[in-house]
């Protein structure tokens, strides 16, 4: 994540004053000490078992910053699990939000021969005001190109409140941004064929909301590796959903998909906010066939970079 915030809420949130408003803002806009990102890429899980590729893309959800190690990465516990011989390619690179995901790192996953895709992305975009319509936008093209290749592991956003260096002034703005950013990831993936959604913040909150000093690093902004391997065993079960080709998962947490609630119990509401996937016409995801393979290219409005995908391997044909 980058080091500074930039909140979007409702402007009731901030009326009390405008003294609070430049407050809050000089507070998050304070530096953080600084974590390179890890690259937890490798080979992990059983030596003896069937080829297993999994690329991951997201944020320093990934790349833990503050880690001892790569491998205390919580995609790196997880996929050292699996009965595979894992080669895990990492794209990911802290503070991308979803837009970044989609034009710098996609197009090398694509191109990975990836049998599993696994997506940790929106922190950011929830931190820095990304608008809701951008980010359904970005995410439905996203995750469009990536299904198309390889089926998707997509994780929901969890209360950024939870952050202990997160200024107390900005927790209620923090859990409102998390929740409506989650809500718009819940609407985007709700049914969608080949991706399973992660549900983080229903599954992680209540474990960090309590966590003490030592499931941090010392940023105080970061998980420790202790967070990280609380993830690991939280998320595993989505990726052996991928694996075993099932969606039973996605219909036993079909409640995680109801509206999350911000810290003063009010559900955060996308309408006005958000908008209809036609007004996002500028993106446009073509899947056509290119040279006997399934293809993709996305070409977001004012950019002219492409994504290109060759190659369809389905993970069940490594168990």
């Amino acid at each position: 994540m980058q080091r500074g915030l930039a909140l979007g809420v409702p402007a009731a949130a901030f009326a009390a004053s405008a003294g609070l408003v430049a407050q809050v803002r000089r507070i998050a806009n304070a530096p953080l000490p600084h974590f390179e990102d890890h690259d937890p890429s490798g080979t992990y899980g059983d030596p003896a078992g069937s080829p297993l590729t999994v690329a991951v893309l997201g944020d320093s959800t990934v790349t833990g910053p503050g880690l001892g190690e790569p491998s205390h990465s919580w995609i790196a516990q997880m996929v050292d699990r699996l009965p595979h011989r894992v080669e895990l390619v990492s794209f990911a690179k802290g503070g991308s939000r979803v837009r970044d995901v989609l034009l710098e790192q996609t197009p090398a996953a694509l191109s990975s021969g990836a049998d599993v895709m696994v997506v940790a992305v929106g922190a950011n975009d929830a931190l820095h005001a990304t608008p809701g319509w951008h980010f359904r936008r970005d995410t439905e093209a996203l995750l469009g190109v990536l299904r198309a290749v390889a089926p998707v592991v997509s994780l929901g956003v969890g209360n950024l409140a939870v952050i202990p260096r997160m200024p107390w002034a900005l927790k209620p703005a923090a859990a409102w941004r998390s929740a409506f950013i989650d809500r718009l990831h819940s609407e985007v993936t709700e049914g969608l064929d080949g991706v399973v959604r992660v549900p983080v913040s229903e599954l992680s909150d209540p474990h960090f909301a309590g966590a003490k000093p030592d499931w941090w690093t010392a940023d105080l902004f970061h998980p420790s590796a202790i967070g990280h391997r609380l993830w690991a065993d939280l998320f595993e079960p989505y990726m052996h959903a991928v694996l075993d080709g099932t969606s039973g998962l996605h219909d036993l947490f079909s409640r995680h998909s109801e509206p999350s609630q911000d810290a003063a119990g009010q559900s955060p509401d996308p309408a006005g906010q958000s908008r209809d996937a036609a007004d996002g016409a500028e993106v446009t995801v073509d899947l056509r066939s290119e040279s006997g393979a399934n293809g993709g290219r996305v070409t977001p409005a004012g950019d002219t970079r492409e994504v290109h995908s060759s190659g369809y391997r389905r993970c069940n044909e490594h168990r």
